[in-house]
């Protein structure tokens, strides 16, 4: 963060959806987006170039599945925080997503509000989870007892 301002680096490879993001961001006072990527290798270079506060990183990428890109982000650049975005709701997508390095989760179904608080948590340190990841990671945890 730069003078309270979150630094967001959108690594989607549908322009579209990344332009959404950006309007969708652009109404959020503290963030800023400084950079796009249209596949996991540009968003891995990008995180380097950039230095943004926080990645936010499809899944579904080419060239470099955000996964991969996740993993190589958090070794390269082990500040930058990365919050997962896409449309998949799987239990061990959202494991291995978290093995990776990821610092939330969040699905694209996702408001605008949520969102912007999604970014503010994760830039702060603290890990987020839509409600549905939450309740799937709940459902996951053996029994005590």
């Amino acid at each position: 963060m730069d003078n309270g301002t979150i630094r967001v680096l959108l690594a989607e490879d549908v322009a579209i959806l990344r332009k959404g993001l950006m309007m969708l961001l652009g109404a959020a006072s503290d963030v800023v987006v400084v950079g796009e990527a249209a596949d996991g290798l540009e968003a891995v270079r990008l995180a380097g170039e950039l230095s943004p506060g926080v990645v936010l990183m499809d899944l579904s990428m080419p060239r470099l599945d955000g996964i991969g890109a996740i993993g190589e982000i958090k070794r390269l650049h082990p500040q930058v925080r990365v919050l997962a975005l896409t449309a998949h709701l799987d239990a061990e997508l959202v494991r291995r997503t978290f093995a990776a390095g990821a610092d939330g989760y969040l699905l694209k179904n996702v408001g605008e509000a949520e969102l912007a608080r999604a970014i503010r948590l994760v830039a702060g340190g603290s890990p987020y989870h839509s409600p549905e990841v939450a309740a799937l990671l709940a459902e996951q945890e053996p029994e005590a007892g």
